[in-house]
């Protein structure tokens, strides 16, 4: 059987490696026609999905503060 930390591991690299994909699969498909989208306009739609790193960071601290006070925060950051 898995110990735990292997498969916080094993999950935590399968959804790293997920998002690459997606990401990488999008900026060819928003590259060509019909959205012709620039570099940089793709960029910033990778950054919005990056921003979901917070969620592991944001699930600790409202254990700790309240989820009331991590809500409305994270709310304002997206």
């Amino acid at each position: 059987m898995f110990k735990p930390k292997i498969l916080s591991l094993s999950v935590g690299f399968s959804l790293f490696f997920g998002f690459l994909g997606m990401v990488t699969f999008l900026t060819y498909r928003l590259v060509a026609p019909p959205f012709n989208f620039s570099s940089g306009e793709i960029g910033w739609i990778s950054f919005a999905g990056i921003t979901a790193l917070i969620a592991s960071f944001s699930g600790n601290i409202s254990q700790k503060t309240g989820t009331l006070k991590i809500i409305f925060p994270s709310l304002f950051i997206c």
